[in-house]
């Protein structure tokens, strides 16, 4: 018997045959029948249905703030109309705004609800405020607004494939429910996991990996084990890169996945990286990763794989085993999920995004997804009372404008390497007043200001909750650039890796409480920066530092003899080691408090020995105009940098700190005897009794017998 059309389905005699006319029928039925002969089998032999672990529990999503009591006056209120796009609102207000005859703000007022955006919003000169008449879009009064690069799925059934059921764990299978997307031609499904093909470190971010939310929660991509590693890298095969022994017969399960990727630390201990399986080779017990790519590098890891080294397995239908793991299978366009609870009145978003070339120098590496937010060349316009969420690119792009500000407003669902990004140019532009969280990766970047000029960028992260960022590509959660940025009264916390690195300068930190962060990886800090004499004239100062004095996690880093920082009035509060000094010099360390640590100070002369000639600290400095004013006059210490001993941790001065549950500092070779330690006070045995309430104040009698120490002003810091 034959059925006709561009497949046909010869069936006389058996079995069936299958004949294919069509080339763009041919590539889909044949990745089907691919997925369908591996499922032919049923379970793999000698494979035994372990106990399910659970996963974390799920996050839910913190409520919206109070939305905006009244609208202030203003030059000129223009409402979003029932239809209109707001593209076609932003073209109506190019032409009403020219209407405005005195100073005063221009209100955008946008529809109440969600506006799932099909095309991302682009801002230019054309759409500019001035400074007498800026333009603010917002939400209607006692409203939210929602600017959404999501899409909605619908039409969940439970699964009823004997050869999909049988590669599901037999307790949760009556659980698992599933949606054919193959009628979505217009929708870009991205790729698994947030990376592109090339394996060097840090992986660039394909921008466009998909996540599924289930009432506003991230749901977790299929993986093993649930929550945290497996156990770590066996004997790694050095004659064949890629190529390492595991430990545990869960491989078995994954022997039929065809998208099956691996993720973890697979050399040093701070480099997260994604990892494509190619093979599962179950006599030798090994895992093989996809070999190289002639044109990105290596799949897997420029540093290779190390013994002993976590990881995890991720993107696998056969380990959809706890709610809130889901799967898509990009042969068929069946996605697979086992939802939290009901499906009833709950939304189910996808993140999307189209893919278009990039000829943008800053994403040189990888094409890009369509954005939510797009600024170029414009000034003076505001987003607040908003939520912006979703999107498979950079939630907001800014790009050489300045006065481009968030207030207000809620951020998040970011599934690209960047939640806000200013740059080019950008300046005087701030993020207050908002809750930040939910990001794949980063949460900010500031690259402002003129770094020759030491001009600042005029860039402020204020009075904001940030949390849960760095998700599944870690790396730092804000990025400081340029000159001049200024993070402050912020509360942090809840990342997989550091909460910030720093590089450039006269940069302000301070009154943040940080909590949470470097949750997976090691040898990272809360705030990094390093291998940088340029990098100078930062001041962090009156943060609250929380971290997990078990894991080899610093408050502040400074590594790699980064030089000219000021850290006064802090709280470190069991860290790892409260501060590294790796060996730079010109560091001030006034004032800090430091509690319950394993370490309060780490000190090293790392450089020792080393020539600075040709160094990274050498060049990144010698980019700079450092002879000359204003850096000559800012930062003289760095003019004879070269004739002075220049691998020496000299200039270094930890001043009137107090040091308690530990009060023990390390000092190595190369910067023993070297430190300038001024009127410091522990708790082993100062004379006298020091005593700091749970405000981290010291009572009248300790001050008296420490007059140099200066009272933190604890109430102010974190959000208010």
């Amino acid at each position: 018997m034959v059925y006709g059309g561009p497949m046909a389905f010869v069936c006389s005699p058996e079995p069936c045959e299958v004949v294919v006319d069509d080339p763009a029928v041919d590539a889909r039925f044949m990745a089907i029948e691919s997925r369908l002969d591996l499922l032919e089998g049923g379970i793999p032999p000698g494979l035994v249905w372990e106990p399910i672990i659970s996963g974390d529990p799920l996050e839910v999503p913190p409520v919206l703030p109070v939305a905006r009591g009244t609208l202030p006056l203003s030059a000129l209120v223009i409402t979003q109309g029932a239809l209109e796009t707001i593209q076609d609102l932003a073209i109506r207000v190019r032409t009403e705004k020219l209407t405005v005859s005195g100073p005063g703000p221009i209100y955008i007022v946008l529809r109440a609800g969600k506006q799932y955006l099909d095309a991302k919003i682009s801002l230019t000169a054309l759409d500019a405020g001035t400074s007498d008449n800026p333009i603010i879009y917002t939400s209607p009064v006692g409203e939210w607004s929602y600017l959404s690069g999501m899409r909605t799925v619908s039409g969940f059934v439970p699964v009823s494939d004997t050869g999909i059921l049988d590669l599901l764990h037999p307790d949760i299978r009556d659980q698992i429910q599933q949606v054919d997307l193959s009628s979505w031609t217009n929708f870009n499904f991205g790729v698994a996991v947030p990376t592109n093909q090339t394996g060097y470190w840090p992986q660039s971010s394909s921008k466009n990996s998909l996540n599924l939310y289930f009432d506003s929660q991230r749901m977790t991509l299929a993986r093993w084990p649930n929550t945290g590693s497996m156990t770590t890298i066996g004997l790694v095969d050095t004659t064949q890169p890629g190529r390492f022994e595991y430990s545990n017969d869960r491989a078995k399960r994954w022997e039929r996945e065809t998208d099956l990727f691996i993720s973890g630390t697979f050399f040093w201990s701070y480099a997260q990286a994604y990892a494509p399986i190619d093979r599962i080779d179950i006599p030798s017990r090994s895992l093989v990763v996809r070999p190289t790519n002639p044109i990105y590098g290596p799949a897997y890891h420029q540093y290779g794989f190390k013994q002993g080294q976590p990881y995890f397995v991720l993107n696998a239908l056969s380990e959809l085993d706890v709610p809130g793991e889901w799967y898509f299978d990009r042969n068929t366009k069946i996605l697979y999920f086992y939802p939290p609870s009901d499906l009833a009145g709950k939304s189910i978003e996808l993140s999307q995004g189209s893919l278009t070339p990039s000829d943008d120098p800053y994403f040189p590496l990888s094409p890009i997804g369509e954005l939510l937010i797009d600024v170029a060349g414009s000034s003076y316009i505001t987003f607040e009372y908003l939520v912006i969420e979703g999107g498979r690119s950079r939630l907001v792009d800014v790009n050489g404008s300045d006065h481009i500000s968030f207030r207000h407003s809620v951020v998040r669902h970011g599934s690209s390497l960047w939640g806000l990004l200013y740059r080019n140019g950008s300046s005087d532009s701030e993020i207050t007043d908002s809750q930040l969280y939910d990001m794949t990766s980063k949460v900010v970047e500031f690259d402002a200001g003129n770094r020759a000029a030491l001009t600042s960028g005029g860039m402020v992260l204020r009075n904001n909750t940030i949390h849960h960022f760095s998700l599944e590509k870690w790396g730092p959660g804000i990025v400081l650039k340029g000159v001049g940025a200024l993070v402050q009264q912020n509360t942090i916390s809840h990342s997989n890796d550091m909460a910030m690195q720093v590089t450039g300068n006269d940069h302000i930190i301070e009154f943040n409480r940080i909590h949470d962060v470097v949750k997976e990886t090691r040898d990272a800090g809360v705030i990094y920066g390093g291998r940088d004499w340029s990098t100078r004239g930062n001041i962090v100062r009156y943060n609250h530092f929380i971290g997990n004095r078990d894991r080899d996690v610093m408050g502040v880093y400074l590594d790699d003899q980064l030089s000219g920082w000021t850290i006064f009035g802090n709280i470190f509060e069991n860290t790892g080691r409260g501060i590294l000094l790796g060996g730079g010099r010109d560091h001030m360390i006034t004032n800090n408090i430091f509690t319950n640590n394993m370490w309060d100070l780490y000190i090293d002369g790392r450089g020792q020995g080393q020539s600075m000639v040709g160094s990274q600290q050498m060049t990144l400095l010698e980019a700079q105009p450092y002879q000359v004013p204003p850096w000559s006059l800012r930062y003289p210490e760095t003019l004879n940098v070269l004739n002075e001993q220049p691998g020496l941790p000299l200039n270094n001065h930890v001043d009137h700190n107090i040091f308690l549950g530990s009060g023990i500092n390390q000092e190595f070779t190369g910067a023993i005897g070297m430190i300038n330690y001024l009127n410091n006070q522990d708790d082993t045995d100062p004379g006298y009794t020091l005593v700091i309430d749970s405000q981290y104040q010291l009572d009248a009698s300790s001050l008296a017998n420490f007059p140099a120490f200066q009272q933190l002003p604890f109430s102010q810091v974190g959000a208010q």
